[in-house]
């Protein structure tokens, strides 16, 4: 049985306004064989529901474009939070305390705050633009472990590079950290350095396409992930420091028929590198046990740490912001 959504109240606190519409290009078909379960019966939820820890989100098609959607954590119930009337979002965090998300529309940022305490019709929203009023486009934001910062990636004009940038969790004191060119960063969990993706060579690196760096949280120490990999993006990092997924090209086409991007598995000091199979935009649970991950015609997956036991999630549809709640 398809999921019953339901949709939850919102309170504006930031208008935006259109912006034209953007096209995404389709990701070639796989096949996975998964682990064999039982699919579950999907039934509406109550949205007060939310205030139980552990909810996972992810990016949903709605009849209006791209919404953000949670999954309950028996994974039976699915709300819908109603973005989608702000236009094309993308790239949702959570906050360290599970009760905020930053996100990206139309290339600004903005956060959206729920509260369900003492409040009997459910849960409500609230939701501020926190990227500064000035020229540019913001995309790509990631909270900080302390949820002091968002780390994210901007631009002023395009026909400009994207570089890393930081400003307070509140929008206020933005700080370039590089270089070199950079998108999708990603924080340690100790909150110390940041992974991100280039396509800028270093010195002593002739390869340009595209590849994972690390840098220290005040854009020092830039170095690259691994020399083992062309063309790797969307890196995340484990939650006890020790490994960064991501999906690769791994020296393939993938517009040849039978080639997709493989995800894999590197220490974060580059020491050890895992391929764990085909499968693209990779997200860790908080216990660091599963990976999620898109595969197919953009079903979502989850899988073991180590590559094993696949299994899909029945009725849910997604092309990216695989994120898991903080804090169970």
């Amino acid at each position: 049985m398809p999921p019953v959504i339901t949709k939850t109240p919102l309170i504006i606190a930031a208008a935006t306004t259109s912006a034209p519409e953007q096209t995404r290009t389709a990701t070639p078909t796989q096949t996975l064989t998964p682990t064999s379960t039982p699919t579950p019966t999907i039934t509406a939820t109550k949205i007060a529901d939310f205030s139980h820890k552990g909810w996972f989100g992810y990016i949903c098609q709605v009849e209006n474009g791209k919404d953000f959607c949670l999954v309950s954590p028996d994974r039976y119930k699915i709300i819908r939070m109603g973005l989608d009337q702000f236009g094309w979002i993308s790239s949702p965090s959570w906050s360290p305390d599970g009760q905020r998300i930053v996100f990206e529309v139309e290339q600004q940022i903005y956060t959206v705050e729920i509260e369900c305490v003492n409040n009997p019709s459910g849960c409500m929203e609230y939701i501020h633009k926190i990227s500064p009023d000035q020229p540019g486009q913001f995309i790509h934001p990631a909270w900080s472990p302390d949820g002091q910062k968002i780390a994210f990636a901007y631009r002023k004009n395009v026909d400009q590079d994207f570089q890393i940038w930081l400003m307070d969790a509140n929008g206020t004191t933005m700080t370039r950290l590089t270089s070199i060119n950079g998108s999708s960063p990603v924080w340690s969990p100790d909150g110390e350095e940041i992974a991100f993706e280039s396509s800028d060579p270093l010195e002593s690196d002739t390869d340009n396409r595209g590849s994972v760096f690390i840098m220290s949280k005040d854009g020092s120490n830039v170095h690259k992930l691994t020399e083992e990999l062309s063309d790797s993006y969307a890196p995340a990092w484990s939650p006890n420091g020790e490994w960064i997924v991501m999906m690769s090209r791994d020296g393939k086409d993938l517009w040849e028929p039978g080639n997709h991007p493989t995800l894999i598995k590197i220490r974060a000091d580059g020491s050890e590198l895992v391929r764990l199979g085909p499968g693209s935009v990779p997200a860790w649970s908080p216990d660091g046990a599963n990976i999620a991950f898109i595969a197919g015609p953009e079903e979502l997956w989850l899988m073991d740490a180590n590559g094993s036991n696949l299994r899909k999630l029945p009725g849910i549809l997604t092309w990216q912001g695989i994120c898991w709640q903080p804090g169970f």
